[in-house]
C-alpha cells in the first residue's frame, strides 16, 4: 500500500516547468478491496532540507477532503524562474492508513519570455551562405556548422543547467562528452510561432577550471527537405541559441550565453538531411574539437543572426512539452545477403524508423553507402520507388583506421531493409545494428489473445505508432512527406492513448495546431502547417478545414481530456475550438456542408459522398463542443452547440437518409457508421440504419470497405449495436481487403492502403504487386485505429463520458459468439491506476478476471451465455464488493469497488 507515480506536469522530477500553475498527479497502489482516499495533502519547500524539517515555505494545501489524485493545480507562492522545488504528497485512506510519498522535485525554467533574451542567435554565415537556395527541390544541404565556447569555473558548484535550442537540430557535448541520449532535438514546431528549448542537468559534466561546450547544428525540419515541399520552407540558416546556468554553493549564479565570442567552423558532416540522408567524411574529423584544450585559433567567431539575412526568432520560446526522442530499441539483422556488384541486403525483420549503425574496416577514402527501403523486389533488390524524392541514403567516407563506426546523428529513415555498398568483404551480423527511434511516451497498454494473427496485428499497430511518433504524429516515416496529417491524428488518438501515455505528446501537437489556425477559424490539414495543398483538384479542398481533418482540433483535445482528465487542455483551447465551430457554421448552407474534403480516404471500392461526410462532421464536432462547454461551465454555449447539432442532424436526415428504409446516400459502410457514431439517427430510423449497415457488410462478403474515416468506427459500432459476430468475422478475415491479408503478405506495420501490396498486382506485368508508387507507404498507423476496439470492446475497458480519466469506468467485454477467439487479456495503466480485464471461454462456460485500481469504482458487465440465463448460475469470488445492479439482454451488471475479482459459470 503506497503512493506511486508522482509527477508534475506528467513528468517525474521534471526540469522543464515553465508555467506558474503546474499540475500534479499521483496514484494509490494497494491490493486491499474497496479502498478509497479520504484526503490528500501536497507540501512544497524551496529546499530538500526544509522539506525534511517540515518547513513548507512554498505551498501547503493542508488536508484536502477529496478522493482526487489527478490534475491538482498548484496554488502556492509565486514560482521563480530557474528554481528547484521539493515536494511530497500525503494521503489518508478510507481504512485509516496514512501514506507518505518519496521526496520528489521539479524545477522551473524561464517563466517569462523576457528572461530568455540575453543569449544571441548565432550562426556560421560562411557555411549558411553555401546552403542550396533552390527552395522546393530535393538536394543536399551544406556542411553542418560546429560551435564551441570555453568558460571557467572557479568555485564549487551546486548545480548547472543547459538551456538550448536551434533552428535546425542539434547535438551538444560538454568537455567531449555528449550530454544526453535525446536525439533530433528540438524537434519540429510551428516555427513561425513557437520553438521549444530543452533543459539538461550538466552538473556532473563540469570540472573546476576550464570547460568547453560544443554544439553541432544540422538542417533538420527547419531548413532541410520537408514534406512534399523540398528544401528551405522555413529558412536557410542553421542557428544556435543557448544559455548555461551555473549556481555555486555560495549562492552566486552566473550565465554563459551564446554570443559572438563563440567560435565556429565545419567538421566531418558534409551534409545531413532528414529526407536525403547524411554524408559523414571521416577524413575531415576534428579530434577533440569540443574539449577545453583544443586550439580553435583557426576558427571564425560566430555571427549573430542579422535582420538582412534571417531575422532573430520572434515567436514564443517555450520549454519542451513533448517527451524527447531517443533510441529505444536495437535490432540485429535477421539475414545479410550479397547481391549484384557486391552490395549487401540487410533484413532487420521489422519495418521501423531510425537508422543503421555499422562497424567496418576499409582503406582511406573508401565510400560506404547505406540505402533504406521497406520492401524488396521479387529479385531481392531494394525497392525505393515508393520513397519518391526521399533518397534515404547515408554515406560514410572512411579514414582508414582498423575499426570505424558510422552512426548517423541528424537524420532518420523508415525501413526494414538496408542496402550497404562500397565494401569488398561480407559483414557479420555483429557489425550491423538497426537503431529504432521514437518519442519516449511510456507504454501503458497491453493486449493479448489466443489468436496469433490478432496478436501480430496488435504488434504491427504498436510498431506503426513507434515509427510515426517522432515528435509529430506523422502519416509515414519513409517517403518525402512525413507530415502531421490531422485526419490521421484524430482517428488514431484514442488507440494511441490506450497504447501509451501520450498526453504531453499530443498537447505539444495541439499547440502547433492552434498556432496554425486560419483567420477564418479553420484548422489546417497538416500540423505543423505547410502550405502546399491549396486548390488541390484531387481532393477538392484547400489545405484547411477539411472534414474529419480539421475536426482534430476538437476531437483530439476532447479525447485527451476523456482519457487523462486534464481539464486544462479544454480550457486552454476552448476559444480556438469556438472559432472552428463558427467557421463550420459560416461554411454551411441550411446546415449542410458541401462536396469538399478528402472523403473516406483510401476506402476500397466504396465511395462515401463527400457532402455526407462533411455534414456529419459538423454535427459531431458540435456535439462534442456541447459536452466540452458544459464541462467548463459554459451552459449558454452548451445550449447553442446542442441547437446546432440538432439543426445539422435534422438537415442530414432530411437530405441524406431515406426515412422509410434507412438507406443513407451512397449506401456505404462509412456512411452508416458515421450516422450511428455521431448519433445522427434515432428511434426506429436508427434500427433501420443498423440493418442497412449489416446488409451492406453481408453483400460485401463480410469484408470491410471503409477507409481512414470509417475504419475507426467499424468494429466499435458493430459491437455497440449487438453485431459482435460480424465484428469478429471482419477482424478475422484473411482475404483481401483485410488486416490479416497484409500480415499474410509480410506486413510488420500497418500499411497506408488496403492494397499496398496484392497478389493480383504481383501477377501483372512488372508490377511487383505494389500499389501506385505516387502514394504507397508500408508504415501508416491510420488503419490501425482498430486497436481501440481491442481495449474497449474485446477487453471491455471503457471510460465513462461523465467521469474522465477512469476514476469511474466500465468493464464490458464483447465475446466472440462463434468462439473463434476464446481468450483475451487487456491491461491499461490509467492515470488512476492499473486496470486488468481477462476472459476465457470453453463451450458454454466463462471465466472472467478483472482488477480495479485503488480509489476507483467500476461497472462490470458479465456476458450471458444467452438472454434467458439466470444470475444464480454465476460463481462470484466476492459477494460483498460485487453488487448486482441489473440484468440486460446480454449482460449481468454489477457495481464494483477496487480490488481483484473472478466470475465464472
Amino acid at each position: 500500500m503506497k503512493i506511486t507515480d508522482v509527477v508534475c506536469q506528467y513528468e517525474e522530477n521534471f526540469l522543464g516547468v515553465d508555467v506558474f500553475k503546474p499540475i500534479f498527479n499521483f496514484k494509490i497502489e494497494s491490493s486491499e478491496k474497496a479502498l478509497k482516499q479520504k484526503s490528500y495533502r501536497i507540501v512544497i519547500s524551496s529546499s530538500n532540507e526544509k522539506l525534511d524539517s517540515a518547513d513548507y515555505d512554498i505551498w501547503d494545501t493542508s488536508d484536502v477532503t477529496s478522493s482526487n489524485t489527478t490534475s491538482i493545480e498548484y496554488n502556492g507562492k509565486k514560482l521563480l524562474s530557474c528554481t528547484e522545488y521539493y515536494f511530497k504528497i500525503y494521503s489518508i485512506l478510507s481504512n485509516g492508513t496514512k501514506l507518505e510519498s518519496e521526496t520528489n522535485y521539479f524545477e522551473t525554467t524561464f517563466l517569462k519570455r523576457s528572461e530568455m533574451s540575453d543569449p544571441l542567435w548565432i550562426q556560421n554565415k560562411l557555411l549558411d551562405a553555401t546552403v542550396p537556395m533552390s527552395v522546393g527541390s530535393y538536394v543536399e544541404g551544406a556542411p553542418c556548422p560546429h560551435f564551441r565556447k570555453v568558460f571557467s569555473i572557479d568555485k564549487s558548484i551546486k548545480r548547472a543547467r543547459l538551456y538550448i535550442t536551434s533552428l535546425g537540430i542539434y547535438k551538444a557535448s560538454i568537455n567531449g562528452n555528449v550530454i544526453t541520449e535525446n536525439v533530433l532535438s528540438p524537434g519540429w514546431t510551428e516555427y513561425d510561432k513557437i520553438l521549444h528549448y530543452q533543459t539538461y542537468n550538466i552538473t556532473d559534466k563540469l570540472t573546476n577550471g576550464k570547460n568547453a561546450i560544443g554544439v553541432i547544428v544540422a538542417d533538420g525540419w527547419y531548413s532541410g527537405c520537408i514534406g512534399l515541399f523540398g528544401r528551405g520552407y522555413y529558412g536557410n540558416t542553421r542557428s544556435l541559441y543557448c544559455k548555461i546556468l551555473i549556481e555555486y554553493n555560495d549562492g552566486e549564479k552566473i550565465f554563459v550565453d551564446s554570443d559572438d565570442t563563440w567560435k565556429t567552423s565545419r567538421g566531418a558532416f558534409e551534409y545531413s538531411d532528414i529526407m536525403i540522408g547524411e554524408y559523414y567524411d571521416a577524413t575531415k574529423e576534428i579530434v577533440g574539437w569540443d574539449t577545453k584544450d583544443f586550439d580553435d585559433s583557426g576558427w571564425e567567431n560566430a555571427k549573430k543572426m542579422s535582420d538582412d539575412y534571417c531575422s532573430n526568432f520572434k515567436g514564443d520560446l517555450k520549454s519542451q512539452v513533448s517527451p524527447p526522442m531517443k533510441v529505444f530499441e536495437i535490432l540485429k539483422p535477421l539475414s545479410i545477403n550479397k547481391i549484384a556488384n557486391g552490395k549487401l541486403i540487410v533484413d532487420f525483420g521489422q519495418n521501423m524508423a531510425g537508422w543503421v549503425k555499422i562497424q567496418i574496416k576499409a582503406k582511406l577514402g573508401t565510400i560506404v553507402s547505406i540505402r533504406h527501403g521497406e520492401v524488396l523486389t521479387d529479385e531481392g533488390f531494394l525497392y525505393t520507388d515508393n520513397l519518391r524524392n526521399a533518397k534515404a541514403t547515408d554515406t560514410y567516407k572512411c579514414k582508414g583506421s582498423n575499426q570505424e563506426i558510422f552512426e548517423p546523428s541528424f537524420t532518420f529513415h523508415g525501413f526494414r531493409y538496408a542496402e550497404i555498398s562500397g565494401l569488398d568483404y561480407m559483414l557479420d551480423k555483429d557489425d550491423i545494428e538497426g537503431h529504432v527511434v521514437y518519442s519516449s511516451n511510456e507504454w501503458i497498454g497491453h493486449f493479448e489473445s489466443d489468436n496469433s494473427m490478432v496478436n501480430k496485428l496488435y504488434q504491427n499497430i504498436l510498431w506503426g505508432q513507434r515509427g510515426n511518433f517522432i515528435d509529430v504524429p506523422t502519416d509515414c516515416p519513409q517517403r518525402d512527406e512525413r507530415l502531421g496529417w490531422s485526419g490521421d491524428t484524430q482517428v488514431f488518438v484514442k488507440s494511441a492513448c490506450y497504447n501509451s501515455h501520450a498526453v504531453n505528446f499530443y498537447k505539444k501537437w495541439i499547440t502547433d495546431l492552434v498556432y496554425s489556425q486560419r483567420i477564418d477559424g479553420s484548422y489546417t490539414d497538416v500540423v505543423p502547417y505547410i502550405s502546399l495543398l491549396t486548390n488541390n483538384s484531387l481532393t477538392n479542398t484547400s489545405d484547411a478545414g477539411s472534414p474529419a481533418w480539421g475536426d482534430a482540433g476538437v476531437i483530439v483535445p476532447y479525447t485527451i481530456y476523456l482519457m487523462f482528465g486534464d481539464i486544462n487542455i479544454l480550457k486552454d483551447n476552448y476559444h480556438s475550438m469556438k472559432k472552428f465551430i463558427a467557421f463550420y457554421e459560416n461554411d454551411c448552407e441550411n446546415y449542410l456542408r458541401g462536396d469538399i474534403g478528402y472523403g473516406d480516404w483510401l476506402s476500397i471500392d466504396d465511395t462515401t459522398p463527400r457532402e455526407v461526410a462533411s455534414t456529419a462532421f459538423v454535427a459531431y464536432s458540435a456535439s462534442l463542443m456541447k459536452t466540452i462547454a458544459l464541462t467548463l461551465g459554459y451552459k449558454e454555449d452548451s445550449d447553442c452547440y446542442q441547437n446546432l447539432f440538432c439543426n445539422v442532424k435534422n438537415a442530414f436526415d432530411k437530405e441524406f437518409v431515406n426515412q422509410k428504409t434507412g438507406e443513407i446516400k451512397g449506401d456505404t459502410q462509412t456512411g452508416y457508421l458515421m450516422a450511428l457514431k455521431f448519433n445522427l439517427v434515432e428511434g426506429e430510423l436508427k434500427n433501420l440504419v443498423v440493418q442497412k449497415l449489416k446488409d451492406r457488410i453481408i453483400r460485401n462478403g463480410y469484408k470491410l470497405s471503409s477507409g481512414f474515416i470509417g475504419v475507426s468506427y467499424l468494429l466499435p459500432m458493430l459491437s455497440e449495436y449487438g453485431l459482435d459476430d460480424i465484428a469478429y468475422t471482419i477482424l478475422l478475415q484473411e482475404d483481401f481487403p483485410s488486416w490479416f491479408y497484409s500480415i499474410k503478405n509480410g506486413a510488420t506495420t500497418i500499411w497506408e492502403r488496403w492494397n499496398s501490396y496484392t497478389v493480383e498486382n504481383a501477377l501483372s506485368i512488372n508490377a511487383y504487386g505494389f500499389a501506385d508508387t505516387a502514394m504507397n507507404s508500408f508504415n501508416h498507423y491510420s488503419l490501425g485505429s482498430v486497436s481501440e476496439w481491442f481495449y474497449q470492446y474485446m477487453g471491455g475497458i471503457m471510460p465513462k463520458i461523465e467521469c474522465p480519466a477512469f476514476k469511474d469506468f466500465i468493464i464490458k467485454p464483447h465475446l466472440d459468439p462463434q468462439n473463434r477467439i476464446k481468450k483475451s487479456s487487456v491491461e491499461y495503466n490509467s492515470i488512476n491506476g492499473l486496470i486488468k480485464s481477462k476472459w476465457e471461454t470453453e463451450g458454454n462456460s466463462l471465466k472472467m478476471c478483472f482488477e480495479i485500481p485503488a480509489n476507483t469504482t467500476c461497472d462490470v458487465y458479465i456476458p450471458k451465455i444467452d438472454e434467458n440465463m439466470e444470475k444464480e448460475k454465476l460463481s462470484l469470488s466476492d459477494n460483498k464488493y460485487l453488487v448486482f445492479k441489473e440484468s440486460t439482454k446480454y449482460y449481468f451488471v454489477f457495481s464494483c469497488q477496487s480490488g481483484s475479482y473472478e466470475v465464472s459459470y
